[in-house]
């Protein structure tokens, strides 16, 4: 008799552990998908065509997002004039 209980408690917690990987597993998945998402939209507003934003990865976009901003600090009314032959920086409020 004591194994039978002994076996069905085991069941219980084996059954319980993997109720409980399988919440981790999917609040991961979750937040996986929610992070994604704001990569997506972050690159979607970095100045750059979306051929080129569609295959950034994640760092990427990151460093290139801290870059722009940098710029933007150091240029808040966008370049006065072009370097070598570039188009002006202009802000996204001219």
């Amino acid at each position: 008799i004591e194994g039978h209980i002994c076996a069905k408690n085991k069941k219980k917690k084996t059954s319980k552990n993997n109720k409980s990987i399988e919440n981790s597993r999917n609040a991961a998945k979750s937040r996986r998908e929610k992070e994604n998402g704001e990569f997506s939209e972050l690159s979607k507003l970095l100045p750059l065509p979306a051929a080129i934003t569609s295959q950034l990865d994640k760092a990427s976009i990151i460093r290139l997002s801290c870059s722009y901003l940098r710029i933007r600090s150091l240029f808040p009314h966008g370049a006065s004039c072009s370097v070598r032959g570039q188009p002006r920086l202009r802000s996204s409020a001219n």
